[in-house]
């Protein structure tokens, strides 16, 4: 339920700031999220998922369960303070690389102060997560989203652009806010917790998963940049824009699918000792979310003029022919995610970077050369292309559990 409300929260924050600053301002607020997401993995040394996989590990354990806590908060102060500080100090190198100009510096100095509670939601909601508190995780994010709707709305009439940047750090310390008052409510939080004594051996854990993620994201966030201002560069900034709202239209149904595998998939793959189990527990992974993707994305792609006309605005016309293979690309993303949540629950870590690094490379490469022959749509080809190449890559890598669960499912005779 709470997935759901946060989609159709996020939709109608996409419709309105499509429909008050249009493609430009559409770019310029994909830009500023990319940058924020960087700035957030450097701030978090990236453990959130590490922190989710060790709390449903350990949290029948108290002693383990407090030196893993304890370690996350100290982690996530060592180096969201120097980030903080960073930001504030270079707020003017920062803007002008962001966005060309000094209009917008307000939103870094804004993020600057603000990092630090920023970056304990990681600890904060992984926490949640780990002890599979759903109905509590729903309400935290219910409140956030549907307050962040209202501030939104109000941001974008009185400052247009600004506005819609200001709102995405808001959102943000927001939900810190909720997930701690949740955590707190639950007797999770104990004040000996949040001290900052770190275990070196539980942070050399909580780091790998760090390193994991560091390297991904940031190397996906760059790929994003490289691909915004290809665009921007050869068809101009309201082009990009437009590619901006398909990715970010992509990105709010597919954090609805994302959540479910986030609350109930990750946590309950890395609780599982027994390999009957996780060939079982993957088996009915794709059961279930695959069928449900894949009539989403139909969905989708078959009402696209419809979305353009309600949740966008006329301007955003020409991004109907971007639908059709990001859909497909979609679908291929989210078959890769099921296998890529294993990498997390069983920690391979080394896996996972070959597996993500082989993407964003060859999403780059593709979609450069894609565009050169066939435009603006030559973007979403280039996206569909690299996910089924990524999904292939990961049933290469688990070729022997697609093996057992082959076996696990058809009759012997069959198999044979």
């Amino acid at each position: 339920m709470y997935t759901l409300i946060n989609m159709i929260s996020g939709l109608i924050i996409t419709k309105i700031t499509a429909t008050m600053v249009g493609p430009s301002g559409t770019a310029y607020v994909g830009e500023f999220g990319n940058v924020v997401v960087i700035l957030s993995l450097l701030s978090t040394a990236s453990i959130g998922t590490g922190i989710v996989k060790y709390v449903s590990e350990y949290k029948n354990k108290p002693n383990e369960l407090k030196k893993l806590i304890q370690t996350a908060f100290g982690l996530i102060l060592m180096f969201s303070i120097p980030i903080s500080l960073l930001i504030l100090f270079s707020s003017k190198f920062l803007t002008v690389w962001t966005f060309g100009n000094l209009d917008f510096r307000i939103v870094f100095i804004l993020l600057g102060f603000l990092l630090i509670s920023i970056s304990m939601y990681q600890l904060f909601v992984g926490m949640l997560s780990g002890f599979q508190e759903v109905k509590f995780l729903a309400a935290v994010n219910i409140v956030a989203s549907v307050i962040n709707l209202v501030i939104t709305i109000i941001l974008l009439y009185q400052y247009k652009v600004i506005g819609a940047l200001i709102s995405n750090i808001i959102f943000n310390s927001l939900s810190t806010v909720f997930s701690l008052v949740a955590l707190r409510k639950l007797g999770y939080l104990k004040k000996e917790f949040l001290q900052c004594k770190i275990d070196w051996i539980v942070a050399k854990q909580l780091m790998k998963f760090g390193a994991y993620g560091a390297v991904t994201t940031l190397s996906l966030m760059t790929t994003l940049l490289i691909v915004r201002n290809f665009l921007e560069s050869k068809f101009g900034l309201e082009s990009a824009g437009i590619w901006q709202g398909m990715y970010s239209l992509s990105d709010r149904y597919l954090s609805f699918i994302m959540a479910i595998l986030n609350v109930y998939y990750l946590p309950r793959l890395s609780e599982i000792v027994e390999p009957k189990e996780l060939i079982r527990e993957v088996r009915k992974g794709f059961k279930r979310i695959m069928p449900l993707v894949i009539v989403i994305s139909f969905t989708i792609y078959f009402c696209r003029d419809l979305i353009i006309k309600i949740l966008l605005a006329k301007s955003f016309t020409p991004m109907r022919d971007l639908f059709a293979f990001q859909m497909i690309g979609d679908v291929f993303k989210v078959a890769a995610a099921l296998f890529g949540y294993l990498v997390f629950a069983r920690a391979m870590i080394l896996t996972g970077l070959k597996a993500e690094l082989c993407f964003h490379l060859i999403y780059l490469l593709s979609s450069l050369i894609f565009v050169q022959y066939y435009g603006l749509p030559g973007i979403s080809y280039g996206f569909a292309f690299s996910t089924f190449i990524l999904f292939c890559i990961y049933v290469y890598f688990f070729r022997d559990l697609i093996i057992q669960m082959k076996k696990s499912v058809l009759p012997k005779p069959w198999f044979k």
